[in-house]
């Protein structure tokens, strides 16, 4: 499984890597700190904040998240309808002739998770779950 770590220079506070890795062990910037970021962080939507106290946090940055979140939402939206339009042909009357009710049946639910989607499937828009498309079989 990857993992998300985040490399800074302590004394500016500066973000000076970002970077996705299988392990603990990895290339790492002369003099900077590491550390591991989790979800709902996402990696391109990050900054770095400074405490009264010295401490230094790894945060989200809303401007960069909503432009990310935008961005990715109009993605979705064009897979979504991609994947809809790859689909218009299995209700042909031809094809769901050759369907059982029940394939029909998962065809239909399938087509309409895609419609709804993401507010079905997925809780993190930048980390979408496709619905399972089923098998076609025609007898």
């Amino acid at each position: 499984m990857s993992r998300i770590w985040v490399g800074f220079i302590e004394e500016t506070c500066t973000l000076v890597d970002v970077m996705q890795y299988d392990g603990d062990h990895f290339d790492k910037i002369p003099g900077a700190m590491y550390v591991e970021i989790f979800p709902p962080l996402h990696p391109d939507a990050i900054k770095l904040e400074k405490s009264s106290d010295g401490v230094i946090r790894v945060v989200e940055d809303n401007d960069k998240y909503e432009k990310l979140y935008n961005s990715k939402l109009r993605n979705i939206r064009a897979t979504r309808n991609k994947l809809l339009s790859e689909t218009d042909f299995i209700f042909c009357s031809d094809i769901t002739e050759q369907m059982s009710q029940e394939d029909v049946t998962k065809w239909k639910e399938y087509r309409r998770k895609l419609r709804d989607f993401p507010t079905c499937e997925t809780t993190d828009i930048l980390r979408p779950v496709w619905p399972e498309k089923p098998t076609l079989k025609l007898t």
